[in-house]
C-alpha cells in the first residue's frame, strides 16, 4: 500500500512548484503552453486520485478530502478552472478522465 500512495505523492511533487508558480502568476497575461501542459497533468492526476478513491475504493475518505482540498484551492483560479471545463467539454477526452469530469467533485470544482 506504501508504494501506491507513493505514486500520487511523488505526482504531487513533481508538479507542486509549477502549479503554484502558475497560480501566482500574472492572471492577466495568457498561459503558455506549457504551463497548459502542467495544469493537464495535474487534472490528470486528479483524475487517478479520483478513480481510486470513488471507484476502486482504496483512498480513506479522510484522506480524500485533504487531497480535494488542494484540487479547490488551485481550481479556484480561473485560468485552472477554464482547462478543466474545456476537457469536460471536449467529447474525445470527457472519457478518459474516469467519471470524474461527471462526478459530484467536478461540480464543486467548477463552482469553486
Amino acid at each position: 500500500m506504501h508504494e501506491f500512495f507513493r505514486y500520487f505523492i511523488d505526482g504531487y511533487d513533481k508538479l507542486d512548484n509549477d502549479l503554484r508558480r502558475i497560480k501566482n502568476s500574472d492572471m492577466s497575461k495568457n498561459l503558455s503552453l506549457e504551463n497548459e501542459s502542467i495544469i493537464m497533468d495535474y487534472i490528470n492526476l486528479c483524475a487517478e486520485e479520483f478513480y481510486y478513491f470513488e471507484t476502486k475504493k482504496v483512498i480513506e475518505k479522510l484522506i480524500w478530502d485533504n487531497w480535494f482540498n488542494g484540487m479547490e484551492f488551485y481550481f479556484s483560479d480561473a485560468r485552472f478552472n477554464e482547462i478543466l471545463k474545456n476537457e469536460k467539454s471536449d467529447k474525445y477526452n470527457n472519457s478518459s478522465y474516469y467519471g470524474f469530469l461527471e462526478s459530484q467533485y467536478y461540480e464543486k470544482l467548477i463552482n469553486a
